[in-house]
């Protein structure tokens, strides 16, 4: 029984494109090899990781790939203010840019930022989170804003260092920073895609 509505004959096409069955990209991608079958009859939702290496590895951006797959963002909800964009190496600049609607309820303090960079996989996806002066213990294991004692502000995975007092800073895609020193970290709350004109 199909739980999401799954544009099976692009997930075919691009299985065509790329000469390859579904099992290869399931080998080729280090996942089990039913879950590329399985989403695409509409019984599975993809994992982040998952949808980043299968957008990957289709050519397309990560909103495309998830909107194929039958996971759209929603019609309805409240709006965050969005307090700078991401780019490629998911680094934050501070842009103006307008609010983001359709985000769960959060609390009032909530925020977001919105990668903008068109280049990336992650072009469009939006990540809200509760700024923080301090290093949250939430954030720790997760995905979360960080800001080093440099003034550079960056999302990462946010894991304990070798040494008390400093992080381990690992990117979606790229190479980790290692023991680093933490002004803050919050975590993010939410991740979603959403269209940018």
């Amino acid at each position: 029984m199909s739980l999401f509505p799954v544009d099976k004959e692009w997930f075919q096409q691009k299985l065509k494109e790329k000469g390859a069955s579904q099992r290869k990209v399931a080998r080729v991608l280090g996942f089990d090899h039913s879950t590329i079958s399985r989403v695409i009859r509409g019984e599975l939702q993809l994992k982040v990781d998952q949808a980043v290496a299968l957008a990957g590895y289709f050519e397309v951006s990560l909103y495309e790939l998830l909107r194929r797959a039958g996971v759209q963002p929603a019609a309805e909800g409240n709006t965050l203010p969005v307090v700078g964009a991401l780019n490629g190496a998911f680094e934050v600049k501070s842009r103006p840019l307008p609010p983001v609607t359709s985000m769960p309820v959060f609390e009032q303090a909530a925020v977001c930022l919105v990668c903008d960079d068109r280049n990336s996989l992650f072009y469009g996806w939006v990540y809200a989170y509760i700024p923080a002066s301090d290093i949250q213990a939430t954030a720790i294991g997760r995905l979360a804003v960080v800001q080093l004692d440099t003034g550079v502000k960056l999302v990462r995975f946010f894991t304990p260092g070798l040494h008390a007092g400093r992080y381990n800073l690992t990117p979606l895609t790229g190479r980790p920073l290692l023991d680093v020193e933490v002004a803050s970290a919050s975590p993010v709350l939410h991740i979603r895609p959403t269209q940018l004109s």
